[in-house]
């Protein structure tokens, strides 16, 4: 029991470590869409011609839609994590329990 206790706790580790390692590329990606947005807030704020002002507010609003499918998606993830996480905790109370 202990063996193979040890080997469950090594796969659930991994879990936790594959599911947390994609977070820092959805940070990336929201810090890229930021910066754009954050630009094309510059811009339009210097724009006169109103064709471009349109265009410019049409970018905009494209990324902040992007910006929310990637919060949803974090949120999903988050959720995801939390219900592995406790199934994982509730495996490893059973098992600790067996061993008892």
């Amino acid at each position: 029991d202990l063996v193979r206790s040890r080997g469950l706790g090594d796969v659930y580790k991994r879990q936790f470590h594959n599911n947390t390692t994609s977070y820092p590329s959805t940070t990336m990606e929201l810090e890229r869409l930021a910066a754009q947005l954050e630009q094309i807030k510059t811009e339009l704020l210097a724009c006169q011609d109103p064709g471009d002002r349109q265009r410019l507010q049409i970018q905009y609003r494209q990324i902040e839609a992007e910006i929310r499918t990637e919060m949803e998606a974090v949120r999903l993830r988050i959720q995801q994590t939390q219900r592995e996480n406790d199934n994982m905790r509730t495996a490893l109370e059973k098992l600790q329990q067996r061993e008892q």
